[in-house]
């Protein structure tokens, strides 16, 4: 019976903490018995934000293999690590793997000696093989750059084009029975002589140290973390499993404004930040606000767009020609015509003028990161046609 009573309270605590952040409908289903074996599995489901949460506790080895055929993959991967396993499954515009994660250390408290391990199940990622693969530098003159897909994520297609017909924009994108799009989760890694930036840090953590040591970095020799903005998904990756920031001696560029927006985000905006990073990055004396548009470290600028949110930015490195971390001013290719612009924009007019300069100055040389590109991460553009060449990316 005590395990039972084990896992009722861990998934008590779960909803205790989504709940104190806003987390809203819950349906629960808690642990039941019969004859000493589990009659249902608990779990529950809840809404938070534009999100659809799933939780389902799962704690012993001979459950998963023998009575949840669905677990059969995770025993494969995973080997011999057992423990309590929480997975989450999200539909529509997701809400952070690190709420979850966070929401575990919590609710373990005297379980401590417990072992916890997360993952995201469904149509998305349901094998729970590592995202990333190893990779060498691509190279722009004396740049050094590298991306990958460390997650995906879908969101309705109607969002992510805003006031484009669903018959012009399906054109572009594959989309589901549900019309949405699949979208990928993309940082960007430049090394410039010496210096290593990373554009971005979607999560979790452990993808950016895998994916940083396929191109034998660690966090350690990252010079400069460059956030465009403080959206969950483009900033989760930021914190370690303690809560403290990934990357000891990073400086870290951010927007005065996005800093200032993020911290008193009108009601649309409330459950579009992770409430830990923006702690974390409060008491850090790593953290450097810019005021607009500036040249930053050789030749790094850092570029306002707003129009996205309104301290939205972009990064640029020039060499013989520019590599540009587009960020959500250009999520995606299928974003490269002007009127594909996302609802979420917060000022789409600003965003469609900052779209407009950039793509007017652009030349064939140039290559830009699409940081929500599933299949085209990296790419130049051709201007007259609109002809778009993927960036190969080089298996090591």
């Amino acid at each position: 019976m005590a395990k039972f009573s084990l896992r009722n309270k861990l998934l008590k605590a779960m909803r205790n903490y989504l709940k104190e952040r806003g987390a809203t409908q819950f349906q629960i289903q808690w642990q039941t018995e019969k004859n000493n074996e589990p009659k249902e599995l608990p779990h529950l489901q809840c809404s938070f934000g534009r999100s659809q949460i799933y939780l389902e506790v799962v704690p012993t080895k001979e459950e998963m293999v023998h009575n949840q055929p669905r677990w059969k993959q995770i025993y494969h991967n995973q080997k011999e690590k057992w423990g309590i396993f929480l997975t989450y499954k999200k539909f529509g515009q997701e809400s952070g793997k690190t709420i979850l994660e966070h929401a575990l250390k919590n609710a373990l408290g005297k379980f401590s000696k417990i072992q916890i391990f997360t993952y995201h199940r469904g149509k998305i990622s349901g094998d729970f093989s590592p995202i990333y693969q190893e990779y060498a530098m691509n190279q722009l003159g004396k740049l050094r750059f590298q991306t990958t897909t460390l997650g995906k994520i879908r969101v309705d297609g109607g969002v992510m084009f805003g006031v484009v017909p669903f018959t012009l924009w399906s054109k572009k994108v594959k989309v589901d029975e549900n019309h949405t799009v699949l979208l990928g989760l993309n940082p960007l890694v430049v090394q410039e002589g010496n210096t290593i930036t990373l554009a971005d840090t979607p999560g979790p953590a452990q993808k950016i140290l895998d994916f940083l040591q396929s191109l034998e970095l660690t966090p350690a020799d990252v010079h400069y973390v460059f956030l465009s903005h403080l959206h969950w998904d483009h900033t989760y990756g930021i914190l370690n499993e303690r809560g403290k920031i990934l990357f000891p001696h990073a400086k870290i560029f951010l927007q005065k404004k996005e800093w200032e927006f993020a911290n008193n985000p009108p009601p649309r905006c409330q459950n579009d930040f992770d409430k830990d990073v923006l702690n974390a990055l409060q008491n850090s004396p790593q953290l450097e606000l810019l005021d607009g548009s500036t040249t930053l470290e050789g030749s790094l600028k850092a570029t306002l767009t707003g129009g996205h949110t309104p301290g939205h930015q972009i990064a640029q490195w020039q060499d013989q020609a520019n590599l540009i971390f587009a960020a959500d001013l250009i999520p995606t290719t299928a974003h490269l015509r002007l009127p594909y612009i996302s609802s979420l924009d917060i000022e789409p007019k600003t965003s469609y003028d900052a779209k407009k300069q950039l793509l007017e100055n652009i030349s064939p040389q140039d290559v830009i990161a699409f940081f929500h590109d599933v299949h085209i991460p990296l790419a130049s553009i051709e201007k007259e046609s609109g002809a778009i060449q993927p960036f190969p990316t080089s298996p090591k």
